[in-house]
């Protein structure tokens, strides 16, 4: 019974001092770890999938973009509409 205590303890001083651990060194472990994928997909072919993929990410962007100012426009023209004529326009 004792030695199953002190496991306990000894497991959740263990437990305390990897997350008190990883608060500190996480970040930083993490943005090595970008970096490295980074250099990583520089060094791969263009056909290479993930970098196609960023590359389409990156048109789909600019796409969304386009339709989000497109959709803009459209309502600020729809804007100058008065309601009364809105409402009256779509019912029996």
């Amino acid at each position: 019974m004792k030695r199953l205590i002190i496991f306990a303890v000894l497991a959740a001083g263990m437990f305390l001092a990897m997350r008190k651990l990883a608060e500190r060194a996480g970040p930083a472990m993490h943005e090595r770890g970008s970096e490295m994928c980074d250099r990583m997909l520089a060094n791969m072919p263009e056909s290479f999938p993930p970098n196609r993929m960023m590359a389409d990410l990156e048109s789909l962007k600019e796409q969304t973009a386009r339709i989000l100012e497109k959709l803009e426009i459209g309502v600020a023209a729809c804007g100058e509409c008065s309601d009364d004529t809105r409402s009256s326009s779509g019912g029996a």
